[in-house]
C-alpha cells in the first residue's frame, strides 16, 4: 500500500460514484469524502472465453478531510457483484484489502478472485454475453461508528471477434489553465510546493486541458437487424459500433465557491483545439475566498472506466 499527499502534480483516477453526508452544495467538501478511484487497467479483454482469474489491479482513491486533514483513518476495500444493489451485499462481498492512511492518495493492488468473476456475470443482465462488470467498494471510517463509501468498476468486455478492438487507457491531463476572457490560455500559476495563490475574492476560469492522446475511439458490439440476400428474415448479427469518448467532469472545493452554470459557446457541444483533443470543454469559475487556503478538485472521467483526477492547493495570497 501506498499513501501519499498530492501537490499541483496530477493524478490519474477515476470515480464512478462517491457520497457525503454533510455537504450543502454538491461541490462542497467540508467533511470526511471519498472523491474517486481509478483502476489500472480500466479494462480486460477476452475472447470467447472470459478470464478465469485472479485478476491483478491496482487501485488508486482519493479522499478528502477538511476537518482532520493528517489524521489516519482505517479503511477497507471489498469487491462484489452488483445487481440491483448500489453497495456490495453480504452475499457475494469479499474483503480485498484493509488497512490505515491519513487523507490524500491512497493506492492498494488487489487480486481479484476467480469466484467473483464467475458471480459478476452470473449476475449480469444479459449474462456476460458480452462482458461484466466488477465492482470495488471503497470505504473509510468516519470515526463515529460508519463508513464513508465510494464504488468503482472494473470492466471486463468481451472482444467479440474484432481484431482492432483495443482495451481501454485512463485519460491524462496536460495541464490546468486559467482561461481569460478571450478564451487565452496559461498554466495555473505555483510555488515551488506546488501551491497556487490566487488573490483574494476573486473569480478564476479553470480548465484541465488533456493531452491529444487522451481522446480514444473505440468499438463496441452492437445488433445489426437489417436484412441482407442470403440471410433469413429477422436475423441479427453482432457488428463493430465505432464511437468516439466524451469526457464528464465534476468539481469540488472545501474553500472558496465553484459555478458551473455559465458556458461559453465553445463548451458546447464538442471541439477540437490543437493540445486539448476532441472533448467537451468544460471549465468551472472558482471564486476564491476572503483569506485562508483550501483544495480544488477535478474528477474527469471518459463514460467507460477510465478517468483522472487534478488536485490544486491554493493559499490565498495577502
Amino acid at each position: 500500500m501506498t499513501t501519499r499527499r498530492l501537490g499541483l502534480g496530477l493524478a490519474v483516477l477515476f470515480a464512478l460514484t462517491s457520497c457525503s453526508p454533510g455537504f450543502d452544495e454538491p461541490w462542497e467538501v467540508k467533511d470526511l469524502r471519498v472523491l474517486g478511484g481509478i483502476t489500472t487497467p480500466p479494462e480486460f479483454l477476452y475472447t470467447m472465453t472470459p478470464p478465469k482469474g485472479p485478476l491483478a489491479v491496482h487501485l488508486d482513491f482519493l479522499w478528502a478531510d477538511p476537518l482532520a486533514p493528517s489524521v489516519p483513518r482505517a479503511f477497507r476495500v471489498e469487491s462484489c457483484a452488483l445487481e440491483q444493489e448500489v453497495t456490495c451485499t453480504d452475499a457475494t462481498r469479499v474483503v480485498l484489502a484493509e488497512g490505515s492512511a491519513a487523507p490524500g492518495l491512497t493506492g492498494v493492488d488487489l487480486s481479484i478472485p476467480a469466484a467473483l468473476i464467475k458471480t459478476s456475470f452470473e449476475a449480469d443482465p444479459y449474462q456476460g454475453l458480452l462482458g461484466a462488470a466488477v465492482w470495488l467498494q471503497v470505504l473509510v471510517d468516519d470515526g463515529d461508528g460508519g463508513w464513508v463509501s465510494m464504488l468503482k468498476s472494473v470492466v471486463i468486455s468481451e472482444t467479440a471477434g474484432f481484431a482492432d478492438k483495443v482495451p481501454n487507457t485512463n485519460p491524462v491531463v496536460d495541464y490546468v489553465a486559467l482561461v481569460a476572457d478571450d478564451d487565452s490560455r496559461t498554466s495555473v500559476p505555483v510555488d515551488a510546493q506546488g501551491v497556487w495563490h490566487p488573490d483574494p475574492d476573486t473569480d478564476y476560469r479553470l480548465l484541465a486541458v488533456m493531452t491529444d492522446a487522451s481522446r480514444e475511439d473505440y468499438i463496441v458490439p452492437a445488433w445489426d437487424t437489417t436484412i441482407t440476400e442470403g440471410k433469413p428474415e429477422g436475423a441479427s448479427a453482432i457488428v463493430p459500433l465505432a464511437l468516439s469518448e466524451d469526457l464528464n467532469y465534476a468539481f469540488y472545493c472545501d474553500e472558496g465557491a465553484l459555478s458551473v452554470a455559465a458556458k461559453t459557446e465553445r463548451d458546447i457541444p464538442v471541439i477540437d483545439l490543437p493540445g486539448q483533443g476532441r472533448f467537451r470543454d468544460q471549465s468551472v469559475t472558482f471564486t476564491s475566498p476572503t483569506e485562508g487556503s483550501g483544495t480544488v478538485w477535478m474528477v474527469i472521467d471518459d463514460g467507460r472506466g477510465g478517468a483522472a483526477f487534478v488536485v490544486i492547493p491554493f493559499a490565498v495570497a495577502p
